[in-house]
């Protein structure tokens, strides 16, 4: 249950009317704990705008549902005060509501004391239930509708297949091709978003997609971008190749075939570690001894 008095003031003490984000924030413990509809949560958040169906798919192979239900919360708080606002109402309401209403019982506290009508989150909150979900609950259930009626097996003409599940193809353009590969999206799908995207693109971190098929052990993913043109030693932020990320990981058939493409085996990153070094630990953490390279 939600301690509606912990962090926050009591009912009836004079506070200032917290962002979305400030709620987020101090409930995390609560909301990582008190959510127990993770799926439908995410579900909202991407008809909101809030998350992006790449990211949902990422967040539901996570193990626990304290690992995705914090998962959600970072994706959240890093899109700032409106997607927080957002994932309040519509999204915590309909999936959650229970643990909405503990939230909106606190927010209730502050509405007496604002002097910064930017903070009135439970003035949003109110505004929002009064406006009701009607259309957006006939917009669900018609998109339920088409894909019931498919044939079984055979879905709507623009979905497309990832990590066996039907998503649609106008978001996976959208989508980031780095969560795609993460989560092990179907190779025809990742090969038809490198027609759009550098093959040797690196995001903020400096990581290419290459870095992240090794990390996470993508074999067909990691050959289909060989085959496309992929460096196989570009190095992030920290000096790190794809095959420093596939050795930490002990993936054993991914090491070999960046070895066999050509990646340095040698090759020191910014803390002097070497892929041979860190096979080695891994060896010794998992007592799993891989096929000679």
């Amino acid at each position: 249950m939600l301690n509606i008095s912990k962090g926050f003031p009591r009912p009836g003490v004079s506070c200032s009317n917290p962002y979305a984000v400030d709620v987020v924030s101090a409930k995390r413990g609560d909301l990582k704990y008190g959510i127990t509809h993770t799926e439908d949560l995410l579900e909202l958040l991407v008809t909101e705008g809030v998350v992006t169906q790449a990211k949902r798919i990422v967040v539901l192979t996570f193990g626990t549902r304290e690992e995705r239900n914090s998962a959600v919360l970072d994706t959240v708080l890093a899109r700032g005060e409106r997607a927080c606002r957002k994932f309040f109402h519509p999204c915590l309401m309909q999936a959650e509501p229970k643990l909405y209403k503990q939230i909106k019982a606190y927010l209730g506290c502050a509405n007496e004391s604002i002097g910064d009508p930017r903070r009135q989150l439970i003035g949003y909150l109110l505004e929002r239930d009064k406006e009701g979900l009607a259309r957006k609950r006939q917009e669900r259930h018609a998109q339920k509708t088409t894909c019931s009626s498919s044939p079984r097996g055979a879905p709507p003409a623009p979905y497309a297949q990832v990590t066996g599940r039907w998503e649609p193809k106008e978001r996976l353009q959208t989508c980031d091709i780095y969560d795609i590969i993460a989560a092990g999206g179907e190779p025809s799908t990742v090969e038809e978003m490198l027609n759009h995207v550098d093959v040797n693109a690196v995001n903020s971190l400096q990581e290419s997609l290459l870095h992240v098929a090794a990390e996470h052990g993508r074999l067909a993913l990691l050959g289909l971008l060989l085959r496309r043109g992929a460096r196989p030693d570009p190095r992030d932020q920290e000096g790190r190749t794809p095959l420093h990320r596939a050795a930490n990981r002990g993936h054993g058939e991914v090491v070999r075939a960046l070895v066999k493409a050509g990646a340095r085996l040698y090759a020191v990153d910014a803390r002097g570690g070497t892929p041979s070094t860190w096979l080695r630990q891994t060896r010794r953490r998992t007592r799993v001894v891989p096929e000679p390279l």
